[in-house]
């Protein structure tokens, strides 16, 4: 796999705090969140795609921002960087 330097969140526009304040979250995301803490479960997601003909996907940079940014609880800077560290690898 290659490894490539992804584009920072700033280069997106990202609205960091509304992201981070469940402001564009759907409801199941959030009860998904709730049911696995509740059962204590951490595990893994990988998400997959196969397209049925050639495809161009798009937009994966700015997804990568919007994690980077949006995922876990930013209470403590450095947690949340090493939280999204691991949800890398």
């Amino acid at each position: 796999m290659v490894e490539k330097t992804r584009l920072a969140p700033y280069v997106f526009k990202v609205p960091i705090e509304r992201v981070r304040a469940g402001y564009y979250a759907d409801k199941y995301f959030t009860r998904y969140v709730d049911i696995l803490r509740k059962d204590n479960l951490h595990q893994k997601v990988v998400y997959q795609i196969f397209p049925r003909a050639d495809a161009v996907v798009a937009g994966l940079d700015e997804a990568c921002a919007i994690l980077r940014c949006g995922c876990g609880y930013y209470t403590d800077e450095e947690k949340a960087d090493k939280m999204f560290r691991d949800l890398l690898h």
